[in-house]
């Protein structure tokens, strides 16, 4: 009997605890690969480390902690996909998991699903009301979905909760500033900056909202604290450039885009820009060579083509202006300024019939454009075809009744029509919005036959 007894607690040991043995020898050996996992982790090793949590799979398919480490390994590889099936495993195994549904949202998020990242955002929010961080992965995959109401609320959740997170302050001022509520947005801001004085991104953020707000000279203070945490930052010069040319800081704009370009040499973007700054100050020839230099690093940068073309105008190369003109088209069809220009070109070079085309395309995308209405105008008047032409200055100042030039071109045409009483008052209320008006009519062939009337010298003396 007795030996039956030890022959069954033999059995026990060789059925249950020697197979217990093994298993938490292999949940002890998982762990300890977990730890030297995220050791590797934590030292930016990021491939040794993901191999070593795939080892620790291997031995113990559901260990939800490895699993975790393996797909925020995977979403800092950017392999989002295989990231997405880890955490998704994660929350199949372990559906109460909040980090392992944030870690789902974030994979999401990445792979621009961001309507099933809310999802997985929210699930996180439900495990674990109190934690800031799923509220703010929550608000961020809202602001993806451009519901801004919405992830304001959310914000405001993760704010009261973290109310020291400067990052989501930050987000609530770039939700306001969406939203075009600048004041508070400056206020979130501000915020930030109470909690990190150094914050680099919120200083950059303020300076944006003070220049819509068109705040120009406190813009210019934000970017250049900005630039005192990190004078490295080539945008940001760029962004200080582009406020000093607001305030006509022409000579400091010229040196913001140089440091932008020392910093960073290769962007046609800021070579254009130098170029532009050059072209203000006069100094064609060099921004000509800076246009060049933008264009032999970005050939396909349309608006550095289109000025490389009113350089050209400017120097009177009407053919090699042209071809500029066209290029920049060629690249981008969608900008009346370069449809004008290559318009306005063409007038001078004779074309006429070619230059309405490029003004009615211009009036396509901008068909409230009163500038270029007057300058369609005048291709009639030169053609002859004078109701056109007065259609056509009609219209420009419906939509802008003080347009001086408009008054005067239609002045003209009623000269040529011998309609003097017309032509005196359409020239008055074009004297009245601009008197340079007067030293040119004096001047203007079309008033010939009425230059030598009493009134007419009246008006223009």
């Amino acid at each position: 009997m007795i030996g039956n007894i030890q022959i069954i607690l033999i059995l026990l040991i060789v059925v249950i605890l020697i197979p217990l043995f093994f298993y938490l020898n292999k949940i002890r050996k998982t762990k300890s690969l977990v730890k030297e996992g995220e050791l590797y982790r934590y030292a930016n090793r990021h491939k040794d480390a993901l191999n070593i949590f795939n080892r620790a799979l291997k031995l113990n398919p559901r260990d939800v902690t490895a699993w975790k480490n393996k797909g925020f390994e995977l979403n800092t590889l950017e392999k989002h996909e295989e990231a997405l099936e880890a955490f998704s495993k994660v929350v199949d195994i372990k559906p109460d998991d909040n980090i392992g549904w944030i870690g789902k949202g974030i994979a999401l998020t990445a792979l621009e699903r961001y309507e099933e990242a809310t999802e997985a955002f929210d699930e996180a929010a439900k495990i674990s009301p109190e934690d800031s961080v799923a509220w703010k992965s929550k608000g961020l995959s809202l602001k993806n979905l451009n519901h801004y109401d919405l992830a304001l609320e959310t914000f405001k959740k993760a704010s009261d909760l973290n109310p020291e997170d400067d990052f989501i302050w930050i987000e609530k001022g770039i939700l306001y500033d969406g939203l075009e509520k600048y004041e508070k947005a400056l206020e979130s801001y501000d915020k930030a900056l109470e909690i990190n004085p150094d914050n680099e991104t919120a200083w950059i953020n303020k300076g944006h909202t003070l220049n819509k707000l068109e705040r120009y000279e406190d813009a210019l203070k934000a970017f250049n604290k900005a630039i005192t945490i990190n004078p490295d930052n080539e945008e940001t010069w760029d962004y200080k450039g582009i406020v000093q040319e607001k305030l006509n800081l022409y000579e400091d704009a010229l040196q913001s885009y140089n440091r932008a370009i020392k910093l960073n040499p290769e962007s046609g973007y800021f070579w254009a820009k130098k170029g532009y700054i050059l072209k203000i100050q006069e100094h064609s020839e060099k921004a000509l060579d800076s246009y060049n230099n933008s264009l032999e690093l970005n050939p396909e940068y349309d608006l550095a083509w289109f000025y490389k073309g009113t350089i050209l105008e400017e120097f009177g190369k009407y053919d090699e202006a042209l071809k500029a003109y066209n290029k920049s088209l060629e690249l981008n069809p969608n900008k009346s300024i370069v449809w004008y220009n290559k318009g306005f070109l063409l007038t001078k070079m004779q074309m006429y019939n070619e230059a309405l085309e490029a003004y009615n395309k211009s009036l396509e995308l901008n068909p409230e454009d009163e500038v270029t209405l007057t300058s369609k105008g005048l291709i009639y008047t030169y053609m002859g075809q004078y109701n056109k032409a007065l259609k056509a200055y009609d219209k420009a100042l419906n939509i802008n009744p003080k347009y001086a030039n408009a008054w005067y071109n239609m002045s003209c045409v009623y000269s040529l029509l011998d309609d003097a009483d017309s032509a005196l008052l359409y020239l008055k209320f074009a004297i009245e919005y601009d008197s340079y008006y007067k030293e040119r009519a004096k001047k203007d062939a079309d008033f010939k036959k009425i230059q030598n009337r009493e009134d007419f010298k009246s008006l223009v003396k």
